[in-house]
């Protein structure tokens, strides 16, 4: 029996397609040392989250991957509210994780607004996004929560 999750969870909200690596912003592990293993674990994602002027959600998503090679990659976001004042948010890509120590930044944003799932999350008291790089196998899943900054 497996262990891995095939099916990503929530419901699809958005595709992002040809999606770029910054190539001049390479992290890189181990630098200087003949030692270092790398892991077969990506890091988790940075996220900023806000709400629009009508109480949507709007999220800003940094993904670390290790590849690059001016390859552009596509990524689905599927969105399932998790408990009471939080919504998640499953990103995946065609990229399985491997183990590397040269990770590439993928930045891009997505929301609520204008998609079926639009509404005054504000109001209904959502603040805090969980954003996570889904893999099929839970080994190469990472998340990050944040709390969602109230406009000015």
């Amino acid at each position: 029996m497996s262990d891995f999750i095939t099916s990503v969870p929530g419901q699809p909200l958005q595709s992002l397609d040809n999606i770029s690596a910054n190539e001049a912003a390479v992290i890189t592990f181990g630098y200087g040392s003949n030692s270092f293993e790398p892991k077969k674990r990506p890091l988790p994602p940075l996220v900023m989250s806000n709400y629009t002027s009508s109480g949507d959600l709007f999220v800003s998503v940094v993904l670390y991957l290790p590849i690059s090679n001016g390859n552009s990659i596509s990524f689905d976001v599927n969105i399932q509210k998790t408990n009471s004042n939080e919504v998640s948010f499953y990103v995946t890509s065609e990229i399985s994780p491997e183990a590397s120590t040269e990770f590439y930044p993928f930045g891009f944003s997505f929301g609520t607004a204008g998609t079926s799932f639009s509404g005054d999350y504000k109001s209904a008291g959502i603040d805090k996004v969980r954003v996570i790089a889904w893999d099929d196998d839970p080994e190469g899943s990472r998340g990050t929560t944040t709390t969602v900054k109230k406009p000015a």
